[in-house]
């Protein structure tokens, strides 16, 4: 999988592309399923599947006040997570207050259609894109019409009647629930942070343990 940190730096081989956007934070079930769709339809098309992604997350730019914020997985876990997928590239947008004023129109008529020259798009039911949320399903299809590219809504993804979603799998983990956690992600969570020094407790009980200062 090929990752390209910059817009302007697109490789010809990632153009004309079968694509899907979004946060992806935690690469949950219903994430894996849009991948896994996009890859289906790429390959059968002939076409690269390409993900298109954001750091930092939007709403840690547009909420300062929220915070702490949480994410279930930080960039370098979720580009692991996403390339086992078996996507082909993933473009990650820097994404700051200058890019949040980026209109509906100039996100598909620049980016998607000027610089990646895409063929289809697949987005979940309620996507919404550009400055005041402005891109929509609607907005997707009428310019597709026009420019050439197809579009497709996917389905909300559920398990046992629950629509899974970033914000319910971390809803789940804060209260301590990582059953639901684990069923929603389709793994165990697990926490990502660097070993620091204990009380040694474990060795003096011959269980010696790695004591872990989670990033987030």
């Amino acid at each position: 999988m090929k990752t390209i940190h910059q817009i302007d730096n697109i490789p010809e081989e990632l153009t004309g592309s079968y694509l899907t956007i979004g946060n992806f934070d935690g690469v949950h079930r219903g994430h894996q399923y849009l991948f896994q769709h996009l890859v289906n339809q790429a390959r059968n098309a002939q076409r690269p599947a390409v993900v298109l992604t954001f750091d930092p997350h939007p709403k840690m730019v547009l909420h300062p006040e929220r915070r702490p914020f949480y994410l279930i997985t930080s960039i370098e876990e979720k580009i692991r997570l996403i390339e086992a997928q078996g996507v082909d590239g993933l473009i990650i947008i820097p994404f700051n207050l200058d890019f949040s004023k980026t209109t509906a129109r100039e996100f598909v008529c620049d980016l998607l259609w000027g610089k990646l020259q895409i063929k289809k798009i697949l987005i979940g039911h309620d996507y919404t894109f550009g400055k005041g949320k402005e891109g929509n399903e609607a907005f997707l299809v009428g310019h597709g019409q026009k420019l050439g590219f197809g579009v497709e809504v996917m389905r909300a993804f559920q398990v046992e009647e629950t629509i899974i979603s970033s914000t319910k799998v971390r809803n789940a983990i804060l209260a301590g629930d990582v059953k639901a956690a684990a069923a929603w992600l389709g793994r165990p969570y697990n926490l990502v942070g660097r070993v620091v020094p204990g009380h040694n407790r474990g060795a003096g009980l011959g269980f010696p343990t790695a004591n872990i200062e989670p990033e987030r």
